[in-house]
């Protein structure tokens, strides 16, 4: 994904968060792939910005923040 700007900035609070998605029908049946998303929201400025991650580590996560969030935030 390519994001023109950043989200959060001096004194906003960004919210962070990542969660794995993948789906059954009425929890039956094989269990399908699963993938983790990553995002984040600024509720002042009501930007986000959402991504699909291999995996949860810092190695992964702490690029994208820099990338996506503002220092000052």
């Amino acid at each position: 994904m390519n994001h023109p700007y950043r989200i959060g900035g001096p004194g906003q609070i960004v919210e962070l968060g990542e969660s794995l998605i993948a789906k059954r029908k009425n929890n039956v049946g094989r269990v399908l792939e699963q993938r983790w998303v990553f995002g984040g929201v600024c509720p002042a400025t009501d930007q986000d910005f959402l991504t699909h991650i291999p995996d949860k580590t810092t190695a992964t996560l702490l690029p994208l923040i820099i990338r996506h969030v503002d220092q000052g935030a």
